[in-house]
């Protein structure tokens, strides 16, 4: 069990790293009209250029900020967007890697395995239920798994956004940026702590359901 952190750092950035694609889109939409503002209404910054504007100013009306995007506006945002995904992965793999460094893990895992004795599942056809009920539970775990870690995506856009906006110093990207700061931290726990009470038991029951050997390493790869 000794390589249990790399395994288990490895499925997590797997399973809760990057499939937003709602969230990558709204990440886009976002740095679009971030570099519109940044480059096109002068001294006030990202967030002061925008947040004093109406829904409509932004996207409705005739004379919105999107129907004035440059292709220059589009290829900064795209590469932004990539950038910030590429990032947002580094960083799940790295918060996993701190926060499980304050827990011990393996014990834990131990724990799971004696709190599911083999002997107690059954036959095979009951084993089988219990395998399959154990992998749809995890599924539902990670979708709402992976709603949380769409909004710590979207945090680090804001973040990213704000200090473009503070090469002219301002207040509200200065804001901005603390909160996008604690907003992801925040996110980076609760994904942590969901997917180690409500993922990592159901990946470990569906194993030993399936008479596989509980392993580090082995157990929780597809």
């Amino acid at each position: 069990m000794s390589d249990i952190f790399d395994v288990l750092k490895e499925k997590y950035s797997e399973e809760v790293g990057l499939s937003f694609t709602f969230f990558e889109a709204l990440a886009f939409l976002v740095y679009l009209i971030a570099i519109h503002a940044l480059m096109c209404t002068g001294d006030g910054g990202v967030w002061g250029s925008i947040l004093y504007k109406s829904v409509g100013d932004l996207l409705l009306s005739d004379e919105a900020t999107l129907t004035k995007i440059r292709v220059l506006d589009f290829l900064c945002s795209g590469a932004l967007t990539l950038l910030t995904i590429s990032a947002y992965r580094k960083i799940s793999r790295a918060s996993y890697t701190f926060l499980a460094s304050l827990k011990n893990m393996e014990d834990y895992v131990k724990k799971i395995n004696s709190k599911y004795p083999v002997e107690s599942m059954g036959g095979p056809a009951m084993r089988i239920y219990i395998a399959n009920a154990a992998n749809e539970q995890k599924n539902e775990h990670m979708k709402r798994i992976t709603l949380v870690n769409g909004v710590g995506l979207l945090s680090l856009v804001l973040i990213i956004s704000s200090l473009l906006g503070l090469a002219t110093p301002n207040i509200a990207d200065f804001a901005i940026l603390g909160s996008g700061i604690l907003l992801l931290c925040f996110m980076q726990w609760i994904v942590f702590a969901k997917y180690a009470a409500q993922v990592i038991p159901r990946l470990v029951l569906e194993r030993l359901a399936r008479n596989e050997k509980v392993q580090f390493g082995d157990e929780i790869q597809h």
